[in-house]
């Protein structure tokens, strides 16, 4: 009797060994997550939102005017000013809405444009998600560059960006460089020129493989166009 009592207990041992082994394996092993694709893989044959002439041309007519004035929170508490930043340097504002997958897919991008150019010009995000929603973003997304928070819709108004992944490129004078309504492997690649142009430096390689091959905008802040 007691041989077959120790025989159990040495089983249920080994059972309960084996099991703790097991899961302390599996707290180990890495949490796996689904890659986030770009809109060249997501959309296949069509964007979500493609850049529409219209767009084109609304984008065309912005340069050389002078950039309105960027005064927001940022998502760390801390107030940003446009231009403190361009005093530093060209700035790149690039619009961001809460919940647009567009603004995700395309942010690697821009993380690269920040490495490109570090020290030479700053990115700016704008978004529609309040600070701590949006401080979530910065860091769930690796965003290398300030984002400030809007409450309203006043400054996507001011720079007439109907759509997130706007970007508008604005030179040490406080002046418009060049406004684009949205992105792709032709836009990334001029926006890169364009900054290398802005800073004095030679344009650096960008990694565009996963960029989409036509321009693509982001999810609407407006339900309809913004008055001018």
């Amino acid at each position: 009797m007691q041989a077959r009592v120790l025989r159990w207990v040495l089983v249920t041992l080994g059972v309960v060994v084996l099991a703790a082994s097991v899961a302390l394996s599996a707290l180990k092993r890495p949490v796996l997550a689904e890659p986030i694709k770009s809109n060249s893989v997501n959309m296949a044959l069509e964007p979500r939102h493609p850049v529409t002439d219209a767009m084109r041309r609304a984008a065309e007519a912005i340069p050389g005017q002078v950039a309105p004035e960027i005064d927001l929170p940022g998502s760390d508490g801390k107030n940003v000013r446009l231009s403190d930043l361009v005093a530093k340097g060209p700035v790149l504002v690039v619009t961001i809405k809460d919940g647009c997958p567009c603004s995700i897919e395309a942010q690697p991008f821009f993380n690269q444009l920040v490495k490109n150019y570090a020290g030479k010009a700053t990115l700016l995000g704008v978004t529609d998600s309040p600070r701590i929603k949006a401080e979530k973003y910065k860091i769930d997304f690796d965003v290398q560059f300030p984002i400030v928070t809007e409450s309203g819709k006043k400054t996507f108004e001011a720079y007439h960006a109907m759509n997130s992944v706007y970007s508008t490129l604005v030179g040490r004078d406080g002046v418009v460089i060049k406004q684009y309504p949205g992105y792709s492997k032709a836009i990334l690649t001029d926006m890169n020129k364009q900054l290398a142009q802005a800073t004095g430096v030679a344009a650096k390689t960008l990694e565009l493989a996963d960029a989409p091959d036509r321009d693509s905008s982001g999810c609407p802040f407006f339900e309809e166009a913004p008055k001018s």
